[in-house]
């Protein structure tokens, strides 16, 4: 899919392989997320299995230099509703919300103890 708008750098990016398998992977991550019909065990298992596959997508992708980036960017995102269902998620979670942090030596302001965020 072309769109006319694009530079022909962004274009000639786009219609990169690991680029294309990215975007999939990305919107089947998505399409996850936003499914609130799966029952919490297979989220779980579902959710672990599409962050292994982004991942392993995203390795393969290629650095860009950023030209077109900025404040001025068009790109806008409706943060509201963004918050309202990451809060949704989050809350059907509950407590396993919750992850801990491995304490990490070579990062000296932590206290050595581990953490939850």
């Amino acid at each position: 899919m072309k769109i006319n708008k694009l530079s022909k750098e962004i274009s000639a990016m786009l219609e990169k392989d690991s680029i294309v398998e990215f975007l999939a992977t990305a919107r089947q991550f998505i399409k996850l997320m936003e499914d609130d019909k799966l029952s919490q065990e297979l989220f779980y298992k579902e959710a672990h299995k599409s962050l292994a596959d982004l991942y392993q997508t995203a390795l393969r992708l290629e650095n860009v230099e950023l030209n077109y980036s900025g404040l001025e960017s068009e790109f806008a995102i409706d943060k509201d509703e963004l918050r309202k269902h990451n809060k949704e998620r989050i809350s059907n979670l509950g407590k396993d919300s919750f992850y801990w942090e491995v304490f990490d030596p070579t990062y000296t302001e932590e206290d050595g103890k581990p953490g939850h965020g």
